[in-house]
């Protein structure tokens, strides 16, 4: 056999060899941790942040805008603030949680993480080709999640829609990826109840059939061939139930719904830069500046919407909040352990070829 066919076997013989299998208390200590970690954030993130929102008035429908029409989870207050179960339980604590729209809320928040955390370890494994780090995208996503919504100095404190935004945004993230329409469009007509940025998932999607076609392929046949009908389908859905619950709260109190350009244009000074940079542990414009190096190109179209959501948060938002990217923390932890799985594979790639030179 010649020298380099001899090499090119080994290598991928070296390559495609399986790690040796952990010890029998590992995973369950891995996934026990995972369940504590994520107890200690929901506990953190009740008990040591305030809810910038008056409770009693958003359950009632009487909260300020743009606030009150997030209306997921005052639905879901509704209906299970009077269970027994739970009145039962909120009786056993002491604190915050002796409130049952707390603990209610406590339990929400745990599910949110678990389910944000999950999909985007599901996505982890769905574009890489070995997923030798699918155990690390997990707390990768806590420790994201925790410097944007527990590490804040300049922020007016929880808002009770955030975390269930997080799982909303990194299940259709995971959905589009997948080529799950249907899933896709029902997560969108839901989640759009929770938070509005839901509408970030519309270009997602598009862009995502875009970088899925094959490199070669003549641009003609791209466009022809992108899903123009599907993408205008969910831009109906968001702009539907946008419009309704902007009609069904037309009467509330507006003095907190403008547009804050002019504000953010002043928060932009190097005083504001840590608070800012912080949203999703500090990882945002890496990804940004690393994002041709991440192997499965349709997986970047995520981080090729980002600019487009910086311009929205300028003009709605308040920059100093690092939680109005927060959405984005699944994928974050998705990309960066993509680009640690490619360093990691060429490393290898390098030691093996050095090894048989």
């Amino acid at each position: 056999m010649p020298r380099s066919g001899y090499l090119t076997k080994e290598i991928n013989a070296n390559t495609s060899r399986s790690p040796k299998p952990l010890s029998i208390w590992v995973l369950p200590y891995i996934y026990v941790s995972y369940f504590l970690a994520t107890v200690h954030f929901v506990l953190f993130y009740i008990v040591d942040t305030k809810e910038y929102l008056n409770i009693p008035k958003y359950i009632a429908g009487l909260e300020r805008l743009p606030y009150q029409r997030r209306l997921l989870m005052m639905l879901v207050l509704r209906a299970f603030r009077s269970n027994r179960l739970i009145l039962i339980a909120s009786s056993h604590f002491r604190g915050s949680f002796h409130n049952p729209d707390l603990l209610i809320c406590g339990l929400i928040y745990f599910c949110s993480l678990a389910i944000a955390g999950i999909t985007a370890t599901l996505l982890y494994e769905s574009a890489s080709k070995h997923a030798r780090y699918k155990l690390a995208v997990y707390p990768f996503f806590l420790a994201c999640a925790a410097w944007t919504y527990l590490v804040n100095n300049e922020a007016f404190g929880r808002y009770i829609y955030d975390i269930p935004a997080l799982a909303f945004f990194t299940a259709g993230i995971y959905l589009i990826y997948t080529k799950k329409y249907f899933g896709l469009a029902l997560l969108i007509a839901v989640g759009t109840l929770n938070r509005e940025t839901t509408v970030l998932l519309v270009p997602i999607y598009f862009l995502t059939a875009y970088l899925h076609m094959p490199l070669q392929e003549p641009i003609a046949s791209k466009l022809k061939a992108l899903p123009w009908f599907k993408s205008l389908l969910l831009g109906a859905i968001w702009l539907s139930e946008k419009a309704g619950l902007s009609r069904l709260y037309r009467k509330n109190d507006a003095s907190e719904s403008f547009v804050h350009l002019h504000i953010n244009i002043h928060l932009l000074t190097p005083g504001h830069w840590p608070q800012i940079f912080s949203a999703c542990a500090f990882l945002l414009p890496l990804l940004w500046m690393l994002r041709n190096k991440i192997s499965d190109r349709a997986v970047t179209a995520t981080i090729y919407v980002f600019p487009l959501w910086v311009i929205i948060m300028m003009i709605y938002g308040l920059i100093i909040e690092s939680r109005i990217f927060g959405e984005l923390c699944g994928y974050c932890a998705v990309g960066c352990v993509l680009l640690l799985d490619r360093e990691s594979g060429m490393h290898t790639l390098q030691e093996d070829e050095a090894a048989l030179a």
